[in-house]
């Protein structure tokens, strides 16, 4: 004896699948596509040297230093002299993460554990963003797009 295998019957005007075995209307599902990415990329962030006279903040050349395993980097100078402070995280990395929204369709740099003057610290940030959008909030920043490695260079050679 054969088994019973329902089939889908696609219903052209209404876009659903009609099993005939429930008489449910489903959804019909997208066709497979091929995995590009999580979300699409930023636009490219200006080099540090190439904006230098536009900041407000100046900025110290790094040491040449071997890489370690972690990413860690000693802090390059004194930080005394700016109006915003950012501290480092208990490991003594940078605090500054990526976050995805909205169905990961939305790609946001997060900076944390800011103290001091953020609106200083938000001008800067978008001329080195390349103009991305910075967004306040309590505690943080938020910056549409991906721009970790440029605000962790840039922070790494103001000093932090």
């Amino acid at each position: 004896m054969a088994a019973f295998r329902p089939t889908l019957t696609l219903l052209a005007s209404t876009g659903n699948v009609l099993c005939p075995a429930t008489a449910v209307v489903k959804p019909l599902l997208r066709k497979a596509v091929p995995f590009k990415g999580l979300a699409p990329l930023s636009p490219r962030a200006p080099s540090l040297d190439s904006i230098r006279s536009q900041l407000t903040f100046p900025i110290t050349d790094p040491l040449p230093r071997a890489p370690t395993p972690s990413g860690w980097e000693p802090p390059l100078g004194n930080t005394q002299h700016l109006p915003f402070e950012v501290r480092r995280t208990e490991s003594q990395l940078l605090p500054v993460y990526s976050d995805y929204r909205n169905g990961r369709s939305r790609n946001l740099t997060i900076v944390r554990k800011i103290f001091g003057d953020a609106q200083a610290l938000k001008n800067d940030l978008s001329l080195v963003c390349g103009g991305a959008r910075v967004i306040e909030r309590p505690g943080r920043l938020e910056i549409v797009g991906d721009y970790r490695k440029p605000i962790r260079l840039w922070l790494k050679r103001l000093g932090f």
